[in-house]
């Protein structure tokens, strides 16, 4: 019982400081810096680069304890294949101002806003939305409201709600210890932030779930249960790799499958 409390209270000061507190610092990607204003009118910064005729972006989007610079190798394998870029640092990351605000999913409302900043710069443009980790369940958020342009989502290695998320972390606690971490991470993300699989399953345009099979963190059964909520043009593809780390690790499989995946989506740039 004293180790399941010393257990809780850790989580408890871990997840303030990670989920109320500033993120990591760190150096944007190479590219044109671009600003925009959030609608509570935090300042938030990305990195842009420009491929080819300009039409096609993907909104690369980092996870937790990260900043923009983290997928900075992501996008240049994007550009060579045509895609344009924009890297963002996640509000309270980097460059971006305030603070982390929920497991990801409350980060929706800057990724619509700079879809819409793309937009202004290139109404034409079709983007996809490229997320990992919390990043991915920002992209997720924000499909959710059916932005126009929208072309894809690539959600690797979203995380779960807290009732999964509880129980990972209160493995071998018991019921009462799990039903406390999920009552604090409910309460530390705010109820509209962690709407996950009801996001997922009001999706509209195909979704590419990437998993690693080695992820302690997210269930392989999480998984499968957003693929299964999306919609019939979605995939999921598994790694060989832990979380969120299946570009580094298992990179060959990761872009084979990322860009079939595309190939089938209307609007991407038909290069190699």
């Amino acid at each position: 019982m004293l180790g399941a409390l010393a257990a809780w209270l850790l989580l408890s000061r871990s997840l303030a400081l990670g989920l109320a507190g500033r993120g990591p610092a760190g150096s944007p990607p190479p590219g044109e810096e671009w600003t925009l204003t959030a609608g509570d009118g935090v300042r938030l910064r990305a990195s842009a680069c420009t491929a080819g005729m300009g039409k096609t972006w993907v909104l690369l989007l980092h996870g937790w304890g990260e900043t923009g610079e983290s997928l900075a190798g992501l996008g240049e394998v994007y550009r060579a294949r045509g895609w344009s870029t924009l890297i963002p640092d996640l509000r309270g990351c980097g460059g971006s101002g305030g603070r982390y605000r929920g497991l990801g999913t409350g980060d929706g409302a800057d990724v619509l806003a700079w879809m819409a900043r793309i937009r202004e710069r290139c109404p034409e443009a079709t983007i996809l939305l490229h997320g990992v980790d919390l990043g991915a369940n920002a992209a997720l958020a924000a499909a959710a409201e059916g932005p126009p342009g929208l072309l894809a989502v690539a959600a690797d290695s979203p995380v779960p709600d807290p009732e999964s998320l509880g129980t990972r972390f209160a493995s071998g606690g018991g019921p009462l210890l799990r039903r406390g971490i999920s009552a604090l991470l409910r309460s530390m993300a705010g109820k509209e932030s962690l709407l996950i699989r009801r996001q997922t399953a009001g999706t509209r345009v195909p979704i590419l779930f990437l998993h690693g099979e080695g992820d302690d963190l997210v269930p392989a059964a999480e998984a499968e249960r957003l693929y299964f909520l999306a919609g019939k043009e979605s995939r999921l593809l598994r790694l060989r790799s832990g979380h969120g780390d299946g570009f580094r690790r298992d990179r060959e499989r990761y872009l084979r499958g990322l860009f079939a995946f595309l190939t089938g989506c209307s609007g991407s740039p038909r290069t190699p």
